[in-house]
């Protein structure tokens, strides 16, 4: 009984947020099921791939923001990029840079 009560107390307090969110889980897992490139893994490996071989800073840019969010939300995704291959590239990367105008956002990401 007392599990009972504090599940209708709780939905009555949270019942339209937690709708809303179900719905944003639900359409999240239809659009990775439709579109597999956009999962966080595999953004996360598009990242890594990016940065083993940059050909524009915009690109090392968005390939360093990619990972910093796959890795804030995934386990397997900071695994991903603790491999040793990966922290090359991201080291190699970053020595790349100097403190100009140009280089900046992507030291910031």
């Amino acid at each position: 009984w007392r599990g009972h009560a504090a599940r209708v107390q709780a939905d009555k307090t949270f019942g339209p947020r937690m709708a809303e969110l179900r719905s944003l889980v639900k359409r999240s897992r239809a659009n990775a099921k439709s579109n597999p490139a956009s999962t966080l893994g595999a953004r996360a490996k598009a990242a890594v791939a990016t940065l083993h071989a940059p050909r524009k800073l915009r690109e090392v840019r968005d390939a360093l923001r990619d990972l910093a969010v796959a890795t804030r939300w995934s386990k397997k995704c900071r695994a991903l990029a603790c491999d040793e291959k990966a922290l090359k590239a991201l080291l190699r990367t970053t020595r790349r840079c100097d403190r100009s105008a140009a280089h900046e956002p992507v030291l910031a990401a």
